[in-house]
C-alpha cells in the first residue's frame, strides 16, 4: 500500500471530525442520525472527494444528505466539477409505519404511502445544486458505473435491498480511496449486513467501529472480486456460510461492539428458528453485561428480542410445533 493509504487509514481511525470545525448548519435537519455521525459525513464529504460521486442510500428526509453536500460542498475539489455530486436514494414515502409517526411529529399528519419528497427538497434547499435525487424503488435503481468516493448506507433494511446495495455500487468503489459507512451496522435487526462486510474483511479496513450512534466506517483496501460481489448481489451464501462469518466477527469484536456483534448473531439464529440457539446466546449475552449497560440500545433490544422468541415459542408451542437446535 502506498504512504497516502496509510496516512488516510491513521487519519480517519482518530475521528478528525470530532476535532474539527464543523458548521452548526448540520445540526438542524430533521433526521434519524446523530450529532457523531452528521459531523462524520460532513468531514468525510469535504476530504474524500475526488472526482467520483458522493452516494447517500437511503435519505429519508435528508439529514443526512445536507450533511454530506454540505461537506462536498465545502470541499475546494468541488469548485471546477459540473453537475451533481451526491446521488439521494430513496423511495420518499411513508411505507413504513415509524416513517409515518416520525413525519407526523416532525412535520405534518401523515398516512401510509404519502410522498414526503417535498419535504426533502425544503431541507437540502440550500445544496439542491450538487444534489441530484433518485425516486423509486431502489430495487430497481442503477447506476453509472461512475467512480464512487464516499458511499453511506442506510437502505439495506432488508436482505434484497442489501444485497442490491453491493451489485449497484461496490463495484464502482475505488481501493485506497473509497470509504464505506454502514449506518445500520449497530443494532441488531438486520444481520446480514454484518454477514456482507465480515464477508468482504479481506478487502476492506475498519476505520471507526463505531460512530455514534449507529454507523461503522470502511475504507477499501484492495479491488473487490467479482465473483465476491456476484455472490453477495445474489444471495448465495448459505446459512452456514453466514453464521460462520457471524462467528468470525463476534471474535474479532472487542468492548463495547462485542455485545452487539453477539446479539446480532442472536437474532440471525432467531431468523433462522434456531429459537433454542438464540435464547441460550441472549441469556449468556444479559448475564455478562454490566450494570451501565441496561440503559443502552444493546440491552434494550435484547430485551425485544428475548421477548420475540418467548412470543415465537408460545405461538409455536400452541399449535403442536417444536423449534429446536440444528
Amino acid at each position: 500500500m502506498s504512504d497516502r493509504y496509510e496516512e488516510l487509514v491513521a487519519k480517519l481511525a482518530a475521528k478528525p471530525w470530532n476535532a474539527a470545525s464543523i458548521p452548526d448548519s448540520v445540526y438542524r435537519p430533521v433526521g434519524m442520525i446523530g450529532p457523531e455521525e452528521r459531523r462524520a459525513l460532513w468531514w468525510l464529504a469535504r476530504e474524500l472527494l475526488g472526482d467520483g460521486a458522493i452516494i447517500d442510500a437511503g435519505c429519508f428526509v435528508g439529514a443526512s444528505t445536507f450533511c454530506l453536500a454540505a461537506g462536498a460542498a465545502a470541499s475546494p475539489r468541488a469548485t471546477n466539477r459540473h453537475g451533481p455530486i451526491v446521488h439521494a436514494f430513496d423511495y420518499f414515502a411513508a411505507i413504513d409505519e415509524y416513517v409515518v409517526q416520525a413525519l407526523a411529529q416532525h412535520f405534518r399528519p401523515t398516512k401510509a404511502g404519502d410522498s414526503y419528497l417535498d419535504i426533502f427538497e425544503q431541507q437540502l434547499s440550500p445544496h439542491q445544486g450538487i444534489v441530484t435525487t433518485v425516486a423509486g424503488d431502489f430495487a430497481k435503481a442503477t447506476w453509472s458505473g461512475q467512480p464512487i468516493d464516499l458511499l453511506f448506507i442506510d437502505i439495506a433494511k432488508t436482505d434484497a435491498l442489501g444485497a442490491h446495495v453491493v451489485g449497484t455500487f461496490f463495484s464502482s468503489l475505488v481501493p485506497g480511496r473509497s470509504a464505506v459507512v454502514q449506518q445500520d451496522f449497530h443494532h441488531c435487526w438486520h444481520p446480514m449486513i454484518h454477514v456482507t462486510m465480515e464477508y468482504l474483511a479481506e478487502e476492506f479496513v475498519v476505520l471507526d467501529e463505531l460512530i455514534e450512534h449507529q454507523s461503522r466506517l470502511w475504507l477499501l483496501k484492495r479491488p473487490i472480486p467479482q465473483e465476491k460481489i456476484r455472490r453477495l448481489a445474489e444471495r448465495r451464501l448459505d446459512k452456514v456460510e453466514q453464521l460462520a462469518l457471524l462467528d468470525r466477527l463476534v471474535d474479532r469484536s472487542t468492548g463495547q461492539s462485542r455485545p452487539m456483534m453477539e446479539l446480532v448473531r442472536a437474532w440471525h439464529l432467531v431468523r433462522d428458528n434456531r429459537l433454542d440457539d438464540a435464547e441460550s446466546a441472549i441469556t449468556s449475552l444479559r448475564s455478562r453485561l454490566s450494570l451501565e449497560m441496561t440503559n443502552t440500545l444493546c440491552w434494550a433490544q435484547a430485551m425485544e428480542v428475548e421477548g420475540y422468541v418467548r412470543g415465537l415459542r408460545a405461538k409455536l408451542l400452541k399449535h403442536g410445533v417444536r423449534s429446536g437446535r440444528r
